[in-house]
């Protein structure tokens, strides 16, 4: 039983662990006004002639990261992401980035789209990515005259906001809005040590458009220590279950 419960732990741990990442970034994009925020740094970032202010990172978890207030027009509610670098495993995703609300309310947002990209270094599994080997999903409520499209990206490079290797764009979605999930790229290589972007875009003809969405990226294929440690939990199992018989 004991031995059940040490491997029970191990696994739990792993999963775990991934979230002791500190160097995801999240930015905001209009035209050319940008605000870029650091996980684990609060800051506020304003322009005047735009009407900017946001303020982010006030999530104290590491591996966690959110914003809000406006840039250029667009009202953000929050915008919360979450990086599990280095692992990018199924179930738990590499990154995830939910816009709660993104609503067009005037000036430069009825010509000038939004970006919101998050971003982590350091993701070091699969070393080699074949066609399928990543996961991409993307969601999104829309109300009003606008549209929005989910792009995955890599880099070998490990640099963050590199968005050097697309592996694929999802949209774009129109009111009332849509999901879908995607896997690739085809036929590419990412190799450890290596970045992951998600850069969302967001399009308004008019004021009061308002979206919330959500965009993740996983690795297709298992963790090989984790499928060892389960491997290793069902056959201590397993064990008991057959000297439970004998007995």
């Amino acid at each position: 039983m004991k031995q059940f419960l040490l491997a029970m732990a191990v696994l739990i741990f792993v999963g775990q662990m991934a979230l002791a990442t500190t160097t995801d970034q999240m930015r905001l994009t209009v035209g050319s006004v940008t605000c870029t925020f650091s996980d684990n740094t609060n800051t506020t970032c304003t322009d005047i002639p735009s009407g900017t202010s946001l303020n982010g990172d006030f999530n104290p978890a590491n591996g966690k990261m959110n914003a809000s207030g406006t840039i250029g027009g667009w009202e953000i509610d929050i915008s919360g992401g979450t990086s599990h670098s280095p692992n990018t495993q199924q179930p738990v995703f590499g990154l995830d980035l939910t816009v709660v609300s993104a609503t067009c309310t005037g000036g430069d947002c009825t010509t000038t789209p939004l970006h919101v990209s998050y971003t982590d270094m350091d993701f070091n599994n699969p070393a080699i990515v074949f066609a399928e080997g990543f996961r991409h999903h993307y969601s999104a409520n829309i109300s009003g005259d606008g549209t929005t499209t989910g792009s995955a990206y890599y880099d070998n490079g490990d640099v963050n906001f590199t968005e050097s290797v697309l592996i694929n764009a999802i949209g774009p979605f129109s009111d009332p809005g849509g999901a879908n999930t995607l896997l690739g790229p085809p036929a590419g290589t990412a190799l450890a040590l290596y970045s992951m972007t998600l850069d969302d875009v967001f399009t308004s003809a008019g004021t009061g458009t308002s979206f919330s969405t959500d965009d993740s990226i996983t690795a297709n294929v298992p963790e090989p220590v984790a499928v060892a440690l389960f491997g290793t939990v069902i056959a201590l199992c397993a064990s008991r279950l057959r000297r439970r018989k004998t007995v």
